[in-house]
């Protein structure tokens, strides 16, 4: 074959500003006679080599050449054109990494002031073994000591290697992986220890105090406690612990207790309590205002509801709720069938009404299948509710729980002889806020729903026996009374 050399050593620089040559040698029979162009082909195959080779640099008669065993091959081209008796061969080089090269660089500062380095290097495989750190080990960067956190590293075709690595400054440095727990009740708690230097303690504390989010523990960890001891001169220990802040069910309790015995009938009554508890972030708490009085099914026995609803402040940033649930006619107090003298109350119940209001009543109109506000709505006398504008337009037509409570009560004599008594209550203060009958538990918002009356005869004595039905007024409003007088 002969040889020649047609351009001086070109050159390019790439990001990492390493420089790659470009050099282009033609190829041609050794005589012009006939040949055999396959053998030919196949002899210049030969010739070209492969990536990874050391570079052919040509000497100065332009005709031959001698291997440069510091500049590796990376990409060849090898052209014939129309020309079947020249091949055209461009060789692209650079010089081996025998020093690691760094390609790429980023530098963040977490949550806790730990300083992260990510670098990218390429680097030849015959320096790669003496120069490859591992997991823990101590790296010198700018003058300072890191921790080796990560590497990775993917063998590239001209036989070097690409080097991911990634440090952390040790002047804020977690030791080890974070220690984890779970207690019988569910609650899972995380604790980390860190190095820190003396000129970063105040700013890594002040970035985890007590009831900020934990991030190195993870999401819905908040910090509940921190230890912190000086290391001589050099800085300090700090101890962390998280604990997760999610909502959870910790346990359910159920009673049975019993509450009378019938004096007729000789029935024993008993009184069936549940008793849930919750753990649930502080912003989450509102999600447990206005329970009282809603289903509680899902977590006790079908018909219950719940009772009360207590908060206590467990860690920073996190509360336990407390719910009890109870059947209905439990909730508030109940009395016997039989009469007592026939003075007062002897009998009450509560049960789940269901209100709808209509568009005009909450404030709005329809038009054309979509709500508008109703220009001239008054709230003082089209609302049966007591509000400072439009009710939400979600509740039209929507039909509101409330509790009726029926009071009965019993008078003496005939009916006609107290209609001064019965008509008054269905004409006078139609709307109530308080207690009824003084009962600290049926404290709200009261209208009269409706009352009946019946004749009873006992122990010889005409009496009248009173029913009448108050209504709460739903989702925490109050009644207008101006709507129902």
């Amino acid at each position: 074959m002969q040889l020649t050399y047609k351009n001086n050593i070109g050159f390019s620089v790439d990001a990492a500003n390493q420089i790659y040559r470009t050099m282009i040698w033609e190829i041609m029979p050794e005589t012009d006679k006939y040949m055999d162009w396959e053998e030919f082909r196949e002899e210049v195959e030969e010739w070209i080599g492969q990536i990874g080779d050391p570079v052919k640099v040509p000497n100065s008669d332009g005709i031959s050449y001698y291997l440069d065993d510091s500049w590796v091959v990376t990409a060849i081209k090898a052209d014939s054109q129309q020309l079947r008796s020249l091949y055209t061969v461009s060789y692209t080089a650079r010089k081996k990494n025998l020093d690691a090269l760094m390609t790429g660089y980023s530098a963040q500062v977490n949550n806790n002031q730990e300083r992260e380095i990510n670098a990218v290097f390429i680097i030849n495989d015959e320096s790669l073994e003496g120069w490859l750190p591992r997991v823990g080990d101590i790296v010198i960067w700018i003058g300072r000591d890191y921790y080796c956190d990560n590497i990775s590293s993917s063998k590239r075709p001209e036989g070097e290697w690409e080097v991911r690595l990634k440090i952390r400054d040790m002047s804020t440095l977690m030791l080890g992986l974070p220690s984890f727990r779970t207690t019988r009740e569910l609650e899972q708690s995380k604790t980390a220890r860190w190095r820190v230097a003396a000129q970063n303690i105040d700013e890594f504390l002040m970035n985890n105090n007590i009831g900020y989010p934990a991030l190195w523990a993870g999401e819905n960890f908040i910090v509940t406690s921190r230890d912190c001891s000086p290391i001589g001169v050099y800085g300090y220990h700090v101890t962390l612990t998280a604990v997760h802040s999610g909502l959870r069910l910790i346990d359910i309790r159920r009673s049975d207790r019993l509450k009378h015995i019938d004096g007729w009938s000789k029935e024993i009554v008993r009184e069936v309590t549940y008793t849930g508890r919750w753990r649930v972030r502080e912003e989450e708490l509102e999600v447990f205002n206005g329970m009282t009085g809603n289903d509680a099914g899902e977590w006790s026995e079908k018909g219950f509801i719940v009772a009360s609803v207590e908060h206590r402040r467990s860690n920073p940033g996190e509360w336990e709720v407390t719910m009890t649930a109870k059947e209905p006619e439990y909730v508030w107090p109940s009395y016997g069938d039989f009469f007592n003298g026939f003075t007062g109350d002897t009998e009450s119940n509560v049960e789940l009404t269901y209100q709808k209001f209509s568009a005009s009543e909450c404030g709005w109109i329809e038009n054309n299948g979509e709500y508008e506000e109703y220009s001239d709505w008054d709230r003082d006398t089209q609302c049966p509710l007591i509000v400072n504008g439009p009710l939400p337009v979600n509740l039209v037509e929507t039909s509101l729980e409330c509790f009726t409570v029926t009071m009965i009560s019993y008078r003496e004599g005939e009916p006609h002889t107290n209609m001064t008594f019965l008509k008054n209550w269905l004409t006078e203060d139609m709307v109530f806020n308080g207690s009824l009958q003084g009962r600290a538990s049926l404290h709200g918002s009261w209208r009269k729903a409706y009352q009946t009356i019946s004749r009873h005869v006992y122990d010889g004595k005409v009496w009248t026996r009173v029913v009448r039905k108050w209504e709460n007024a739903p989702r925490g409003y109050q009644w207008n009374p101006e709507f129902f007088e």
